[in-house]
């Protein structure tokens, strides 16, 4: 999963990127920078204690910092270049919107204003997605010109639904709020649009907004302040945090927050070798999360054997889990669940 960090001039982003990833940036540099973060799962650190595997293996964030271009955003221009390809391959996005007072790094409107910020960056994402789909209309009109009669049905009909998407843009409605159709749907996932991706907004706030309340789709983090915790030993950050009255980290916060946003859940892989937890989307099949281990095992599937985490805790031990009959045999078509555990059978 990448996840890609932008913001306007001095809204601290890369601080924001710094404290996530513990990977500092190079200040000079206008390249992006990439950073991962594992996942911290408290299930992993239990089964971890029941199988005591050689190796361990937590689920991983990608996060990427996406320099602010002057041609581009804050600027009221489209996104283009190499900019929007870097944009276009995220999974998701998170804006930084900076909520913080430093009279010796002025903002570049001046004052503080989160709202404003926050609507300039969606702006330019949806004036990024304008300009594609006016690109895709008028080289529409041009083979239209040219079609042969039963070619032109289908050519207006895209055209028809690409102007409907449009005049929705024009109106700052942005991809994923729009009530589209299967067939439009199908067509505007194939431009990549910036405002269909989930977009997350984080708030880099002063250290006297640490207990501002987050929503659904925003949360505070005080970057500079995390960034400094995310540098010392994991017993000091615990003390400082609960002195602070910081529950949780800026990091993990972000993480659950974008898994939510995804629509994301963990399985395990459990043994004496490796205990590995897994990404996938919630709702995906038995079948595709094992395409996510090795293509071999989803081609040759047979079946998944199957326990739930809390079951496992509490049998403590993959024989006595049988004995009580916990296991169980699921086909293809199971669903997974957040937290099973699963040893997939398959042809080699």
């Amino acid at each position: 999963m990448e996840i890609g960090l932008i913001g306007l001039p001095q809204s601290g982003k890369t601080t924001v990127f710094e404290a996530i990833t513990h990977t500092l940036k190079d200040k000079s540099s206008k390249n992006t920078n990439v950073g991962i973060s594992r996942v911290e799962d408290p299930r992993i650190d239990e089964l971890v204690a029941l199988f005591d595997p050689k190796k361990i293996s937590k689920a991983e964030v990608t996060f990427v910092d996406i320099p602010t271009s002057p041609e581009s955003l804050g600027k009221s221009q489209s996104i283009s270049g190499e900019y929007l390809n870097i944009l276009q391959r995220m999974d998701a996005l998170v804006e930084v919107i900076r909520y913080f007072d430093n009279p010796a790094v002025p903002h570049i409107f001046e004052t503080i204003d989160i709202k404003r910020d926050s609507k300039t960056l969606k702006e330019e994402l949806i004036f990024s997605d304008l300009t594609i789909i006016d690109k895709r209309i008028e080289r529409l009109n041009s083979e239209l010109k040219g079609a042969r009669n039963d070619k032109k049905e289908s050519i207006i009909k895209e055209i028809d639904q690409l102007t409907n998407v449009k005049e929705n843009l024009e109106n700052n409605i942005p991809i994923k709020d729009q009530d589209l159709d299967k067939d439009t749907a199908e067509i505007v996932w194939n431009f990549q649009l910036l405002s269909a991706k989930p977009l997350l907004s984080v708030l880099n706030i002063d250290e006297d907004k640490i207990n501002h309340e987050d929503s659904q789709d925003t949360i505070s983090i005080c970057a500079q302040l995390e960034k400094e915790l995310a540098e010392m030993p994991e017993e000091d950050q615990l003390m400082f945090r609960e002195s602070l009255g910081i529950e949780e980290s800026g990091k993990n916060k972000l993480i659950d927050k974008s898994y939510a946003l995804l629509n994301l859940i963990s399985f395990f892989t459990v043994g004496p070798d490796e205990v590995k937890a897994w990404t996938i989307t919630q709702g995906m099949s038995a079948l595709e999360a094992a395409g996510q281990i090795h293509s071999d095992i989803q081609k040759g599937f047979i079946k998944a054997e199957v326990i739930g985490y809390q079951n496992m805790i509490e049998s403590k031990k993959m024989a006595e889990a049988k004995k009580l009959g916990l296991l169980r045999l699921e086909g293809k078509e199971y669903l997974m669940n957040d937290g099973d555990i699963a040893h997939f059978m398959f042809n080699k």
